[in-house]
């Protein structure tokens, strides 16, 4: 492995990195102090969860799931660096399902929005993970569910009912009910939370979903932002460009604190 990347040498990275592992583990710990407290009484999620099965109390479900989900995988990719044995290509793929999930729930708690919004992006996250389960359903060749339970087909359409009544919903050209407010794609997740100006230049977020996809799915395109090392001077072997993975574990971290923040600030703490 290369021992130097621009002005640090690796034991600098490997220490930056270290010190943003403190960080994430007060951001969980801090996660979980708030969810076993549960919310300050007045609070909206206090009066959310007076009805869990309400759309009002999604909100805070779905997004607790992914920021869950976000810091899980965040941590695997930090047990990785804390060993010393960083793979080429792995770590991207963590951090890049620790980025996106940190987005959903940006999106779900922003504190921009009004709780009207906020209970139709539900509706759109909560129809989208239906849609997801029916799939895998379907590919299982699932079409009841046992023991007296629903499929992701009959709970997709309860909600849906629940969110027409709430008038969240709209009918598209195929006739169907669907959200009013859709779940964006993930390309427009990074670009609606992670653009900025950069030298007096607009980047786009999606700068940083590519460069995750790129190391994800294999593009052979990659190893242009991979370290390339020189074994007995002529076999070519790829290695993790740990500057990069540097930056991006800090960009990560950065979207999960403020995801929890946003979403710890509606319980009232």
């Amino acid at each position: 492995m290369a021992e130097r990347w621009g002005h640090h040498s690796l034991s600098d990275v490997y220490r930056a990195i270290d010190s943003l592992s403190s960080g994430i583990h007060l951001t969980k710990q801090r996660l979980d102090e708030v969810t076993r407290s549960g919310p300050a009484e007045g609070t909206t999620v206090a009066e959310a969860f007076r009805d869990r099965d309400s759309i009002e109390a999604r909100v805070f479900q779905l997004a607790g799931v992914s920021l869950s989900s976000s810091l899980d995988h965040l941590f695997a990719h930090l047990i990785i660096v804390e060993a010393r044995k960083i793979p080429a290509f792995g770590c991207m793929s963590l951090l890049r399902a620790a980025h996106e999930t940190a987005l959903v729930a940006r999106w779900l708690v922003d504190p921009s929005i009004g709780s009207v919004e906020q209970c139709e992006r539900a509706v759109g996250a909560q129809y989208a993970d239906y849609n997801e389960r029916d799939k895998l359903e379907r590919s299982l060749g699932i079409t009841a569910a046992a023991g007296g339970g629903k499929t992701a087909i009959d709970r997709r359409a309860d909600f849906m009912g629940k969110a027409k009544a709430m008038g969240m919903t709209k009918v598209d050209r195929k006739g169907d009910t669907v959200p009013k407010r859709p779940l964006p794609t993930v390309v427009d997740l990074f670009n609606l939370y992670e653009s900025e100006v950069v030298a007096g230049k607009s980047l786009p977020g999606e700068v940083w979903y590519r460069l995750y996809s790129a190391f994800t799915h294999g593009k052979q395109w990659h190893i242009l932002a991979a370290s390339l090392a020189r074994i007995d001077g002529s076999v070519a072997q790829i290695e993790a460009n740990d500057q990069l993975l540097l930056v991006c574990t800090e960009r990560v971290a950065r979207s999960a604190r403020l995801a929890a923040e946003e979403y710890v600030a509606h319980y009232g703490y």
